[in-house]
């Protein structure tokens, strides 16, 4: 059987005396600085003494150094020691259990990296699942998008579209269409009577659109300008609203007896228009 071996693994006894010895010549090397500073002038002490503190400086500095790495060497020192007490408390029989065990330790540990690794595989191929699908969520959002706005165009049209319509019907519930036939010679002459005016209309637009004045059922001005228009080439029709009817009928008569034909319509009330329209 093996004997125990109790001496230190490394020793720094060499290491000491080096150090012992650097501190011995540093004092005398002071030493013999001071004797020497004594025996020069003051200008070359003070000078000398500068250059022995810079000297002293530089050699406490890398003193400092010295014993930091003195103190780092124990540290080590220390550790190792530490390490082969543990390793001298191990029997050789318990060897190849320790063995096999840091051995199911390392598979142990391979199986966990290769389950990892799978783990890693699989997360990345979700992750790929799970771009692809946001890609696509974008593509449908911006199609989605582009949809949206056309049918808002669209529905902005319409709108346009319908308030455009209702416009038109503003303007037209009060409208009655009139009908004439083609195939007559005459051209009518549409006579709008109110109340306070008559508005003489030319389908064909022969003359432009006049106005006369009416007061006190004084429709001289206007039956004058009838008269102005040939009887063989047109024919009056009387449009007649409520405020009309008091001069109405007379004047249908004057326009008979300056040789017209006439026709008279009745209209519902005082904002009703007439839309024109030819009968083939």
């Amino acid at each position: 059987m093996a004997s125990k071996d109790n001496s230190a693994a490394v020793s720094f006894f060499s290491f000491q005396d080096i150090i012992t010895s650097i501190t011995g010549i540093m004092f005398l090397i002071v030493i013999m600085l001071v004797l020497m500073v004594l025996q020069q002038s003051p200008m070359k002490v003070q000078q000398k003494n500068r250059e022995i503190q810079a000297e002293l400086t530089a050699l406490k500095k890398e003193m400092k150094q010295l014993q930091e790495v003195l103190i780092q060497l124990r540290r080590q020192a220390a550790e190792q020691n530490r390490r082969i007490e543990e390793l001298k408390k191990l029997r050789i029989e318990t060897l190849p259990e320790l063995k096999d065990k840091w051995i199911r330790q390392l598979q142990q540990t391979d199986n966990s990296i290769l389950k990892l690794e799978e783990e890693n595989v699989l997360l990345l191929q979700a992750q790929k699942e799970q771009t692809d699908l946001k890609k696509k969520s974008e593509i449908l959002t911006a199609g989605n998008q582009s949809r949206s706005s056309e049918l808002q165009k669209q529905l902005a049209a319409l709108n346009d579209e319908i308030r455009h319509r209702e416009k038109l019907y503003d303007r037209i519930r009060n409208v009655i269409r009139f009908v004439w036939n083609r195939n007559n010679p005459k051209q009518p002459v549409l006579l709008e009577c109110s109340g306070t005016e008559i508005s003489v209309n030319s389908i064909d637009n022969s003359f432009p659109r006049k106005t006369f004045s009416i007061a006190n059922d004084d429709y001289g001005d206007c039956l004058a300008f009838c008269r102005s228009l040939p009887a063989g080439r047109v024919y009056f029709v009387l449009l007649l609203k409520p405020s009309a009817f008091s001069y109405g009928e007379s004047l249908s008569e004057a326009l008979k007896k300056a040789g017209f034909e006439r026709g008279r319509e009745i209209l519902p009330d005082e904002q009703t228009l007439i839309a024109a329209e030819i009968r083939k």
